[in-house]
């Protein structure tokens, strides 16, 4: 996104000095960072998880060359079941989250006009910016019309 005067903005915090602290894209620029947040806490459950199994894989493993044969403790098999459901929750946590955030951010870029004028105090009237007290409401839309009603055929009345 690029401001007027060629600024190029990367982050949604950048838009904050420009809008309302009430408005849609303050609001979405405080979603983004709660988004990103919760993204990066999942992502470390799944990086934390991933460790795990790898651990146990390397315990296994060595004891695999030792003797031949796979033998899991139940430590282990607790550890393999708990860190696997850890991936994936953490997995798909950071995949929601993230999705999240990229909806927020677009809210904030969609906003962003809007909440500029707010923040200015001006409206927008076709392609001119003026002052508020000026815009003159657009008229309001006639009620719709009723279709015509169907003409029903004559049918003659049958003779006595």
């Amino acid at each position: 996104m690029y401001l007027a005067n060629g600024t190029e903005v990367y982050y949604p915090e950048d838009l904050l000095p420009v809008v309302a602290s009430d408005s849609i894209t303050a609001r979405a620029v405080r979603n983004v960072h709660q988004q990103r947040r919760r993204s990066l806490l999942y992502g470390g459950i799944a990086l934390a998880s991933a460790i795990g199994i790898f651990a146990i894989w390397v315990s296994v493993n060595n004891r695999f060359q030792d003797r031949g044969e796979i033998d899991l403790s139940t430590f282990e098999e607790r550890g393999l079941l708990v860190s696997g459901g850890g991936l994936l929750i953490g997995g798909f946590g950071t995949m929601y989250h993230q999705r999240q955030e990229v909806k927020y951010w677009g809210e904030a870029n969609e906003n962003y006009n809007t909440g500029l004028a707010q923040r200015l105090g001006v409206c927008t009237s076709g392609f001119a910016v003026v002052p508020c007290e000026s815009v003159t409401p657009p008229p309001a839309m006639p009620p719709p019309a009723m279709p015509p009603m169907p003409v029903q055929a004559q049918v003659p009345a049958p003779a006595r």
